[in-house]
């Protein structure tokens, strides 16, 4: 295609004919067509990656930090708010989200085996909070209740059971 759009524009097509003759973007024919377009694409994809984060690694003119700061600073936020404080920021139908993808993500990353702790199924398993997010005080921290040692895996089923108090979670090693 790109040898189409340099014939035609060698024929003395516009930019905008080119485009509805070709069916693609009129960006598309400047890319190939226009002087010196590719180097000044790379350019202007890199102007803003220019600073340096106190980290080391780059970041965006705009940004305070970088991806991997901005997720920390984000995550730290996060533990320090109460649950309280919480609630007032989500809807009533999806106010433990945020909680429960945090749950997850800290299981993950601290390489807890994907299995449930009762019976081993390890297809499809679930992070679960062995003491409920609805049972603790309003201003308990998003750190405590995010806790390793409050998380678990388990299977759908068990976790249903804990869930309704027809089981307990005793000696539970997240490691």
């Amino acid at each position: 295609m790109k040898e189409q759009m340099k014939e035609l524009r060698d024929q003395g097509y516009t930019y905008l004919e080119i485009s509805v003759l070709l069916n693609c973007a009129k960006s598309s024919v400047a890319y190939y067509c226009g002087k010196d377009q590719k180097d000044k694409a790379r350019i202007r994809k890199n102007k803003n990656r220019t600073d340096t984060c106190t980290c080391g690694k780059s970041k965006s003119k705009i940004s305070l930090y970088c991806r991997d700061c901005g997720l920390d600073i984000k995550r730290n936020k996060l533990l320090d708010q109460t649950l309280e404080d919480f609630e007032k920021e989500l809807k009533a139908t999806g106010r433990y989200s945020k909680v429960r993808a945090y749950a997850r993500l800290l299981l993950t990353e601290a390489g807890v085996k994907k299995e449930c702790k009762e019976c081993g199924f390890s297809h499809h398993v679930e992070a679960c909070h062995i003491k409920g997010i609805s049972s603790f005080e309003k201003t308990a921290k998003i750190s405590e209740i995010n806790n390793l040692k409050n998380l678990v895996y388990l299977c759908p089923n068990h976790h249903w059971m804990l869930d309704n108090g027809l089981i307990t979670l005793t000696n539970v090693s997240v490691a």
